[in-house]
């Protein structure tokens, strides 16, 4: 992905990639279609959608996951577009996609960068280091917080026994 903590790659996924990516895989491929046969028939919704989710979902080729990920993602963002389209018109339609990609870009950044920093911040701390400031109690079976907040809410979880409740709570 590159240095995601740079302010250019911030930039890029909140204004580039959403403008971008819904002019090509949500305004261009509706205008295309529209062109063949599809534009009359009854699941144009459908395969609109499906198309645009595919083509998104290969632009997106990090892995196979991701391209499953994302062309879910892309039938979505095209379902939405033609949904606004329809009930308003392409402009409404294009800034509302615009603004839920980026916001969703943020999201994702958001959860990459600083949550799972903090993770692999805890991970890597040992068990004594954490009793040592009192955030876990020597029995292992209660909590025992400081008077002090700690300095995330995710401290306290870091009991061994309890550290797949504690991963699938903050990932």
């Amino acid at each position: 992905y590159g240095d995601e903590t740079s302010i250019s790659f911030f930039i890029s996924i909140l204004l580039l990639a959403p403008l971008l990516e819904t002019l090509i895989f949500q305004k261009w491929v509706l205008f295309l279609l529209d062109k063949t046969f599809l534009k009359k028939h009854k699941f144009k919704l459908i395969f609109y959608s499906s198309i645009s989710g595919i083509l998104f979902g290969l632009s997106h080729h990090y892995n196979s996951v991701h391209i499953i990920k994302s062309s879910l993602s892309g039938f979505v963002l095209m379902f939405f577009f033609m949904k606004i389209n329809t009930q308003y018109n392409q402009r409404n339609a294009f800034i509302s996609i615009v603004v839920i990609h980026a916001l969703w870009n943020m999201t994702v950044w958001i959860i990459r960068n600083v949550w799972q920093s903090q993770v692999e911040s805890d991970d890597r701390r040992s068990h004594t280091e954490i009793q040592r400031e009192g955030l876990v109690a020597q029995n292992q079976n209660t909590f025992n917080f400081p008077s002090h907040p700690p300095k995330s809410i995710f401290q306290g979880f870091v009991l061994k026994r309890n550290q797949c409740i504690y991963r699938l709570l903050v990932l």
